[in-house]
């Protein structure tokens, strides 16, 4: 029925319970999931804060591929500007 799911993710605790859930889905089908994360940098043009807002974009993202890993899911991950 799936097979590939795409999950939003933002470390925050309403992201981390929807790849809970496509972590179920992707077992229960064989699916891969897609993880994506959103940098927000519309809102600077100073080079550091988009440098910092890249980097948590790229743990965050991390964190959610390291979680997958663990649980043999393949995925893949994509980080995206605003």
């Amino acid at each position: 029925m799936f097979r590939r799911i795409v999950v939003g993710y933002d470390g925050s605790d309403h992201s981390k319970k929807a790849l809970e859930i496509a972590v179920d889905l992707a077992k229960r089908y064989g699916a891969e999931i897609i993880v994506i994360t959103v940098v927000d940098i519309a809102s600077s043009t100073d080079p550091s804060v988009i440098k910092i807002a890249e980097d948590a974009a790229g743990q965050i993202s991390s964190e959610a591929s390291e979680k997958l890993s663990k649980e043999g899911i393949e995925h893949s991950s994509i980080i995206r500007h605003n």
